[in-house]
């Protein structure tokens, strides 16, 4: 360990040496150094990330979950309604009725329609 410790300091003394040299440039005992080569260091690139393996039986996934029941009760009577209507619309133009076309029809608030638009089939 006291090696380390001389040769630290002999080292640092260099150093030193050097600075002040390079600081008084009158002085005889300058270092003079020789340009370095340029040097050109090459990487390799970065492999790519590997992706997890894919699913051997995509049939095993877990099933959807069931239809959320709505937040906002709907009146039977309401929903045979709006059934009646989306049939109408659908038939007239050949395309299921979107949630705002429902709630225009029938006047209601949104949260109903969206309510009544989850229970249609």
């Amino acid at each position: 360990m006291s090696r380390t410790l001389r040769l630290d300091a002999v080292l640092i003394q260099a150093v030193i040496a050097g600075a002040l040299s390079f600081a008084q440039p009158d002085h005889d005992d300058q270092l003079h150094a020789e340009p370095a080569a340029a040097v050109t260091v090459e990487r390799a690139p970065d492999p790519a990330p590997e992706l997890p393996p894919a699913d051997p039986d995509p049939q095993s996934s877990p099933p959807a979950p069931a239809p959320i029941a709505p937040a906002v009760p709907v009146p039977p009577a309401l929903l045979d309604h709006a059934q009646k209507i989306a049939d109408a619309h659908h038939a007239r133009t050949g395309a299921p009725i979107d949630t705002a076309t429902l709630r225009s029809r029938l006047g209601i608030p949104p949260a109903l329609a969206d309510a009544i638009a989850i229970q249609l089939t």
